[in-house]
């Protein structure tokens, strides 16, 4: 049987005292901020795990709840109303830690942790479904938004699947053929809209018709990567190694918006020449000058499922009763829905 990991270990190291240690992991000051993250990674990293849960039931209730977004993506940022809304009904308060530039996930959640937050949320993760179970076994952690298939960290996510299908039927009924998709990157999400546009190419008899690589286009989550996506179809075209596709699905409205704005700068009319469909229904989406027709997730039952779960998980952590005891994850899924507009 593997050795558990003690605090001497850690303190070992990071070449720092076990009391410097033990004070870094417990959030009580006497050490930098600097110096509490570096002590903080290492032992997430090493997988130590420290008794958290018994030493914050000994402290007075701070009934703050964390969440982790970034910061340059506008759906993420349009689930922070909602989420502070349903965190006060619920009698707590929440704390906000946005990811950009060099501020990573692991930043934020570090800071939110020194912060003394009960629970965190975690929006649109990039983190392993390993390094999250790391986070989980010191903190009531709940992914929003981002499959982690884990039985030890909380999920609400939308209903990705559906959401493709419906866009694919739509365009298929509108007699389009020459479907495209532009992916997302290889976070859990993008890889459930890719493989379900396949397996709708597939349905359809579109499968094996041309080079798959004219069916699916390396994308990713901003306005830049659809733009980069529209200017290879263009280069395409111009080059005669395709037709102009008649309809586009993106992975996220960022992305379209990105994709039509360059479309819009060759000449290019948009739908009559091109179709684009978005994912997300972001404020901006139904905005006169874009009038995007994309998926809605639902912002309000995602925000209000994921906060529910989170106090049942820190009601439970904090409980003298379950103490040692083992908290049952689960992943709860949101509809999704068709918004039609004038861009498909």
């Amino acid at each position: 049987m593997k050795q558990k990991l003690t605090i001497s270990d850690v303190a070992k190291e990071v070449g720092a005292s076990i009391s410097t240690v033990s004070v870094a992991l417990s959030g009580r000051p006497g050490v930098s901020d600097k110096r509490r993250a570096e002590i903080q990674r290492a032992a997430f990293e090493m997988g130590y795990r420290p008794d958290r849960q018994a030493a914050l039931i000994r402290l007075e209730r701070t009934h703050l709840l964390g969440v982790v977004f970034y910061m340059e993506q506008e759906f993420q940022i349009s689930l922070m109303d909602p989420l502070f809304r349903y965190a006060e009904k619920q009698g707590y308060r929440l704390v906000a830690a946005g990811c950009v530039g060099q501020r990573s996930e692991m930043d934020c959640i570090e800071s939110l942790m020194q912060d003394r937050c009960e629970g965190i949320v975690l929006i649109g993760t990039k983190l392993s479904a390993e390094y999250l179970e790391k986070i989980a076994a010191v903190i009531p952690l709940i992914t929003l938004c981002q499959e982690v298939g884990s039985t030890s960290v909380d999920a609400v996510v939308s209903d990705d699947a559906y959401g493709v299908i419906k866009s694919f039927e739509h365009l298929w009924q509108q007699g389009f053929r020459d479907i495209v998709h532009i992916r997302g990157d290889n976070q859990t999400n993008a890889q459930v809209r890719e493989a379900t546009f396949q397996q709708c190419l597939e349905e359809w008899s579109l499968a094996s018709d041309e080079n798959p690589a004219l069916r699916i286009y390396q994308g990713g989550q901003n306005t830049g990567d659809g733009a980069r996506v529209a200017d290879q179809i263009l280069r395409q075209v111009r080059a005669g190694e395709r037709e102009m596709p008649r309809a586009v699905m993106c992975f996220n409205d960022l992305c379209a918006q990105g994709f039509m704005i360059r479309m819009w700068q060759e000449g290019v009319n948009i739908p009559q020449e091109i179709a684009v469909i978005g994912f997300d229904d972001t404020p901006i989406a139904s905005e006169p000058y874009v009038e995007l027709t994309t998926v809605r997730q639902d912002r309000e039952k995602l925000a209000n499922l994921a906060v529910e779960r989170l106090v049942e998980h820190v009601e439970f952590f904090f409980d003298k009763e379950n103490y040692g005891k083992q908290w049952d994850a689960v992943e709860k899924q949101v509809e999704t829905r068709l918004i039609v507009r004038k861009t498909a």
